[in-house]
C-alpha cells in the first residue's frame, strides 16, 4: 500500500489534477442527471395520481341489439359517478351521457345508431380537463 501512495506522490501535478477532474466528473454527472429528472418530474407534474384517484373505478356490461342498432351499457360494479362527467363516443363522434344525475350500480343507458364494426367508448372527464376511458367496446 505504501508503494501505491509513493507512486501517486511521484506523479506530476497536472496528472493528479486530471485524475481528480475525471473522478469528480464520474460522480457529478450522474448526480446532475438524477437532479434534472426530479426537477423535471415536479415541473411537468409527471406521476401525479390526483386524476387517477378522482376517476371512478367502474365495470360496465354491454348488450348489443343489431336489429335496432342499439347498445345498452349497464353500470355493473364500482363507484358512482355524475352523468355530466361522462360522455359516450361512437366511432369518433362524442355525445353526452344519455341520462342525468348520479349513475350508480344497475343503471343502464341505451345508445342508438350503433352499427357492427363501430367502436364505442365511455369517457370520463375530470375537473381539471383530464380524461380517462372507462369502457372500450368493439361492436
Amino acid at each position: 500500500m505504501a508503494d501505491v501512495v509513493q507512486s501517486i506522490r511521484e506523479l506530476p501535478t497536472w496528472v493528479k489534477l486530471l485524475v481528480a477532474l475525471a473522478v469528480g466528473m464520474f460522480v457529478l454527472i450522474p448526480l446532475l442527471v438524477v437532479l434534472a429528472a426530479v426537477v423535471g418530474a415536479f415541473v411537468l407534474n409527471v406521476g401525479s395520481s390526483a386524476d387517477m384517484a378522482e376517476a371512478p373505478q367502474v365495470e360496465f356490461a354491454t348488450s348489443y341489439d343489431e336489429a335496432a342498432g342499439e347498445l345498452t351499457i349497464t353500470h355493473e360494479v364500482g363507484d358512482s359517478f355524475e352523468g355530466g362527467d361522462v360522455a359516450v363516443e361512437v366511432d369518433g363522434e362524442t355525445q353526452p351521457w344519455p341520462g342525468s344525475g348520479t349513475v350508480t350500480q344497475g343503471d343502464s343507458v341505451t345508445v342508438s345508431n350503433v352499427q357492427a364494426g363501430d367502436t364505442v367508448r365511455v369517457l370520463w372527464t375530470g375537473s381539471d380537463g383530464a380524461s380517462m376511458v372507462l369502457l372500450r367496446y368493439e361492436v
